[in-house]
Protein backbone atom coordinates (compact mmCIF):
# COMPACT_ATOMS: atom_id res chain seq x y z
CA UNK A 1 0.00 0.00 0.00
CA UNK A 2 2.86 2.37 0.71
CA UNK A 3 4.95 1.45 -2.14
CA UNK A 4 1.63 2.28 -3.87
CA UNK A 5 0.88 5.41 -2.37
CA UNK A 6 4.35 6.68 -3.04
CA UNK A 7 4.47 5.69 -6.97
CA UNK A 8 1.23 7.26 -7.51
CA UNK A 9 1.28 10.86 -8.80
CA UNK A 10 -1.80 12.02 -6.37
CA UNK A 11 -0.87 14.13 -3.36
CA UNK A 12 -3.22 13.69 -0.02
CA UNK A 13 -3.13 17.07 0.73
CA UNK A 14 -5.71 16.18 4.06
CA UNK A 15 -3.86 13.19 5.58
CA UNK A 16 -2.58 13.71 9.03
CA UNK A 17 -1.69 10.25 10.60
CA UNK A 18 0.12 7.47 8.85
CA UNK A 19 0.45 4.08 10.66
CA UNK A 20 2.87 1.33 8.91
CA UNK A 21 2.72 -1.32 11.99
CA UNK A 22 1.90 -4.53 10.08
CA UNK A 23 3.52 -7.70 11.52
CA UNK A 24 5.49 -8.08 8.94
CA UNK A 25 6.85 -4.03 9.14
CA UNK A 26 7.44 -1.49 6.25
CA UNK A 27 9.71 -4.04 4.59
CA UNK A 28 12.28 -2.23 1.88
CA UNK A 29 9.53 -1.33 -1.05
CA UNK A 30 6.80 0.09 1.92
CA UNK A 31 10.61 1.78 2.85
CA UNK A 32 11.10 2.98 -1.21
CA UNK A 33 7.64 4.40 -1.50
CA UNK A 34 7.42 5.93 2.22
CA UNK A 35 10.45 8.21 0.76
CA UNK A 36 8.69 8.60 -2.10
CA UNK A 37 5.48 10.00 -0.27
CA UNK A 38 7.41 12.51 2.13
CA UNK A 39 10.39 13.51 0.06
CA UNK A 40 7.80 14.58 -2.97
CA UNK A 41 5.61 16.79 -0.89
CA UNK A 42 2.96 14.01 -1.07
CA UNK A 43 1.56 14.34 2.48
CA UNK A 44 1.89 18.25 3.37
CA UNK A 45 -0.21 17.68 6.09
CA UNK A 46 1.24 14.76 7.83
CA UNK A 47 1.46 14.87 11.44
CA UNK A 48 1.74 11.84 13.25
CA UNK A 49 3.97 8.82 11.75
CA UNK A 50 4.47 5.22 13.11
CA UNK A 51 6.60 2.83 11.36
CA UNK A 52 7.75 -0.52 11.74
CA UNK A 53 11.30 -0.79 10.99
CA UNK A 54 11.29 -4.77 10.32
CA UNK A 55 13.58 -6.37 7.96
CA UNK A 56 14.50 -3.53 5.88
CA UNK A 57 18.32 -3.94 5.51
CA UNK A 58 20.54 -1.37 4.98
CA UNK A 59 18.63 -0.38 1.93
CA UNK A 60 15.45 0.15 3.40
CA UNK A 61 16.33 1.80 6.66
CA UNK A 62 18.26 4.55 4.40
CA UNK A 63 14.82 5.11 2.76
CA UNK A 64 13.59 5.47 5.89
CA UNK A 65 15.88 7.87 6.73
CA UNK A 66 15.98 9.66 3.62
CA UNK A 67 11.72 10.60 4.14
CA UNK A 68 12.84 11.72 7.66
CA UNK A 69 15.89 14.12 6.22
CA UNK A 70 13.20 15.39 3.85
CA UNK A 71 12.09 19.11 4.70
CA UNK A 72 9.03 17.93 3.98
CA UNK A 73 9.23 15.99 7.50
CA UNK A 74 9.43 19.10 8.96
CA UNK A 75 5.51 18.98 9.43
CA UNK A 76 5.58 15.94 11.71
CA UNK A 77 4.86 16.47 15.32
CA UNK A 78 4.83 12.73 16.47
CA UNK A 79 7.23 10.05 15.38
CA UNK A 80 7.12 6.21 16.37
CA UNK A 81 9.76 3.86 15.58
CA UNK A 82 9.36 0.52 16.15
CA UNK A 83 13.03 -1.00 15.16
CA UNK A 84 13.15 -4.80 14.81
CA UNK A 85 16.90 -5.96 13.88
CA UNK A 86 17.85 -9.54 13.71
CA UNK A 87 21.25 -9.04 14.77
CA UNK A 88 22.03 -5.30 16.21
CA UNK A 89 25.57 -5.99 17.13
CA UNK A 90 26.29 -6.82 13.75
CA UNK A 91 28.08 -4.72 11.05
CA UNK A 92 24.53 -4.67 9.21
CA UNK A 93 22.39 -3.97 12.13
CA UNK A 94 25.30 -0.94 13.43
CA UNK A 95 24.80 0.23 9.70
CA UNK A 96 20.97 -0.08 9.88
CA UNK A 97 20.62 2.14 12.88
CA UNK A 98 23.67 4.62 11.39
CA UNK A 99 21.92 5.28 8.75
CA UNK A 100 18.30 5.89 10.70
CA UNK A 101 20.51 8.17 13.01
CA UNK A 102 21.29 10.48 10.02
CA UNK A 103 18.04 10.90 9.32
CA UNK A 104 17.29 11.55 12.99
CA UNK A 105 19.60 14.05 13.32
CA UNK A 106 19.44 16.15 9.56
CA UNK A 107 17.54 18.94 11.09
CA UNK A 108 14.45 18.57 9.41
CA UNK A 109 12.12 17.05 12.31
CA UNK A 110 12.37 20.83 13.83
CA UNK A 111 8.69 20.76 15.03
CA UNK A 112 8.84 17.47 16.41
CA UNK A 113 6.99 17.41 19.94
CA UNK A 114 7.12 13.64 20.48
CA UNK A 115 9.52 10.71 19.57
CA UNK A 116 8.38 7.14 21.08
CA UNK A 117 11.88 4.55 20.09
CA UNK A 118 10.91 0.99 20.39
CA UNK A 119 13.68 -2.06 20.53
CA UNK A 120 16.63 -3.14 20.85
CA UNK A 121 19.31 -1.03 18.80
CA UNK A 122 22.64 -2.60 20.06
CA UNK A 123 25.38 -0.70 21.70
CA UNK A 124 26.53 1.29 18.67
CA UNK A 125 22.88 2.32 17.40
CA UNK A 126 22.06 3.45 21.11
CA UNK A 127 25.15 5.49 20.41
CA UNK A 128 24.54 7.21 16.94
CA UNK A 129 20.52 7.45 18.22
CA UNK A 130 21.79 9.97 20.74
CA UNK A 131 24.30 11.65 19.12
CA UNK A 132 21.12 12.44 17.06
CA UNK A 133 19.29 14.24 19.80
CA UNK A 134 21.91 16.31 20.50
CA UNK A 135 23.09 17.07 17.10
CA UNK A 136 20.39 20.92 17.46
CA UNK A 137 17.19 19.42 15.57
CA UNK A 138 15.18 19.26 18.68
CA UNK A 139 14.32 21.99 20.25
CA UNK A 140 10.83 21.80 20.21
CA UNK A 141 10.54 18.23 21.40
CA UNK A 142 8.21 17.55 24.14
CA UNK A 143 8.10 13.97 24.66
CA UNK A 144 10.37 11.28 24.67
CA UNK A 145 10.67 7.48 25.38
CA UNK A 146 12.46 4.45 24.88
CA UNK A 147 11.05 1.24 25.40
CA UNK A 148 11.00 -2.68 24.34
CA UNK A 149 14.71 -3.52 25.42
CA UNK A 150 14.30 -7.23 26.41
CA UNK A 151 15.64 -8.27 29.35
CA UNK A 152 18.41 -10.86 27.87
CA UNK A 153 21.97 -11.47 27.27
CA UNK A 154 23.67 -8.45 25.94
CA UNK A 155 21.11 -6.41 26.43
CA UNK A 156 22.57 -4.76 30.03
CA UNK A 157 25.15 -3.07 27.59
CA UNK A 158 22.76 -1.53 25.59
CA UNK A 159 20.71 -0.36 28.30
CA UNK A 160 23.89 1.04 29.73
CA UNK A 161 25.65 2.49 26.49
CA UNK A 162 21.69 4.20 26.04
CA UNK A 163 21.71 5.89 29.68
CA UNK A 164 25.46 7.24 29.14
CA UNK A 165 24.62 8.81 25.56
CA UNK A 166 21.49 9.95 26.91
CA UNK A 167 23.23 11.63 29.76
CA UNK A 168 25.82 13.63 27.35
CA UNK A 169 22.38 15.30 25.55
CA UNK A 170 19.30 15.08 27.59
CA UNK A 171 20.09 19.10 28.96
CA UNK A 172 18.32 22.49 28.76
CA UNK A 173 20.61 23.34 25.61
CA UNK A 174 20.33 20.34 23.28
CA UNK A 175 16.18 19.55 24.62
CA UNK A 176 15.31 23.06 25.95
CA UNK A 177 11.52 21.80 25.60
CA UNK A 178 11.66 18.48 26.62
CA UNK A 179 8.25 17.99 29.48
CA UNK A 180 8.38 14.21 29.84
CA UNK A 181 11.10 11.04 29.79
CA UNK A 182 10.07 7.73 29.68
CA UNK A 183 11.61 4.17 29.70
CA UNK A 184 9.65 1.00 29.53
CA UNK A 185 11.74 -2.02 29.77
CA UNK A 186 14.82 -0.89 29.12
CA UNK A 187 17.86 -2.10 31.30
CA UNK A 188 19.21 1.16 32.03
CA UNK A 189 19.73 -0.20 35.63
CA UNK A 190 21.16 1.76 38.61
CA UNK A 191 24.40 3.07 36.94
CA UNK A 192 22.00 3.94 33.85
CA UNK A 193 20.05 6.29 36.41
CA UNK A 194 22.84 7.41 38.34
CA UNK A 195 24.83 8.74 34.84
CA UNK A 196 21.81 10.76 34.24
CA UNK A 197 21.11 12.12 37.97
CA UNK A 198 24.88 13.37 37.95
CA UNK A 199 24.37 15.13 34.47
CA UNK A 200 21.82 16.48 35.74
CA UNK A 201 23.33 17.65 39.17
CA UNK A 202 26.17 19.11 36.68
CA UNK A 203 24.43 20.79 33.75
CA UNK A 204 21.14 22.29 33.96
CA UNK A 205 18.78 20.00 32.95
CA UNK A 206 15.82 20.29 30.69
CA UNK A 207 12.35 20.96 32.46
CA UNK A 208 11.01 17.71 32.74
CA UNK A 209 7.59 17.22 34.22
CA UNK A 210 7.16 13.73 33.92
CA UNK A 211 9.60 10.59 34.35
CA UNK A 212 8.72 7.32 34.31
CA UNK A 213 11.15 4.51 34.99
CA UNK A 214 9.09 1.44 34.44
CA UNK A 215 10.78 -2.25 34.02
CA UNK A 216 14.19 -0.61 33.93
CA UNK A 217 16.32 -2.54 36.85
CA UNK A 218 15.91 0.22 39.56
CA UNK A 219 17.39 -0.68 43.03
CA UNK A 220 18.53 1.46 45.58
CA UNK A 221 21.23 2.41 44.32
CA UNK A 222 19.15 4.23 41.79
CA UNK A 223 16.58 5.37 44.15
CA UNK A 224 18.97 7.38 46.33
CA UNK A 225 20.36 8.93 43.21
CA UNK A 226 16.93 10.20 42.29
CA UNK A 227 16.29 11.64 45.77
CA UNK A 228 19.85 13.38 45.69
CA UNK A 229 18.51 15.06 42.11
CA UNK A 230 14.78 15.99 43.85
CA UNK A 231 17.20 17.33 47.38
CA UNK A 232 19.23 19.61 44.52
CA UNK A 233 16.09 21.19 43.61
CA UNK A 234 17.58 20.70 39.84
CA UNK A 235 14.32 18.64 38.68
CA UNK A 236 12.00 21.69 39.85
CA UNK A 237 9.65 21.18 36.88
CA UNK A 238 9.18 17.63 37.78
CA UNK A 239 5.43 16.98 38.97
CA UNK A 240 4.45 13.44 38.03
CA UNK A 241 6.85 10.17 39.36
CA UNK A 242 6.21 6.76 38.21
CA UNK A 243 8.92 4.08 39.45
CA UNK A 244 9.21 0.23 39.51
CA UNK A 245 11.71 -1.13 41.87
CA UNK A 246 13.33 -4.25 41.23
CA UNK A 247 12.08 -7.30 43.58
CA UNK A 248 15.22 -7.94 45.03
CA UNK A 249 15.83 -4.12 45.73
CA UNK A 250 16.05 -5.49 49.41
CA UNK A 251 15.35 -7.94 52.37
CA UNK A 252 12.65 -6.35 53.12
CA UNK A 253 11.10 -4.89 50.23
CA UNK A 254 7.68 -2.90 51.85
CA UNK A 255 9.73 -1.10 54.05
CA UNK A 256 12.08 -0.14 51.44
CA UNK A 257 8.91 1.64 49.51
CA UNK A 258 7.70 2.45 52.69
CA UNK A 259 11.01 4.94 53.17
CA UNK A 260 11.36 5.93 49.31
CA UNK A 261 7.78 6.86 49.30
CA UNK A 262 8.32 8.70 52.47
CA UNK A 263 11.44 10.78 51.28
CA UNK A 264 9.97 11.09 47.66
CA UNK A 265 6.64 12.38 49.16
CA UNK A 266 8.60 15.49 50.80
CA UNK A 267 9.52 16.83 47.26
CA UNK A 268 6.16 15.80 45.41
CA UNK A 269 2.65 15.76 46.15
CA UNK A 270 1.76 12.27 47.34
CA UNK A 271 -1.06 11.62 44.33
CA UNK A 272 2.31 12.63 41.67
CA UNK A 273 4.11 9.13 42.68
CA UNK A 274 3.35 5.89 41.52
CA UNK A 275 5.02 2.94 41.98
CA UNK A 276 4.44 -0.27 39.46
CA UNK A 277 5.78 -3.56 40.69
CA UNK A 278 4.22 -7.20 41.35
CA UNK A 279 6.07 -7.80 44.48
CA UNK A 280 4.73 -4.54 45.97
Amino acid sequence: LVEGMGRGPQTLPALQELHVTSCDGLGTRGATGLSALLCGGKVPALRELWVECKELGREGMEAVSTALSSPHSASLRHLDLRIQLENPSSEEGVAEVSALSEGLGGGSLCSLGRLDLWGNMGVQGSRSVCEALGAGGFASLRSLSFAGVTFSGGTEEVGWALAQSLARVIDAEHLPCLGSLEFHSVPIKNKGVKEMVEAWLHRSPPPIENLKLVRVGLGEDGLEALISVLDSGRLSSLVSLALEINDDVSASVSGIRGSVQQSLYDFLDHSAVEFFSNSL
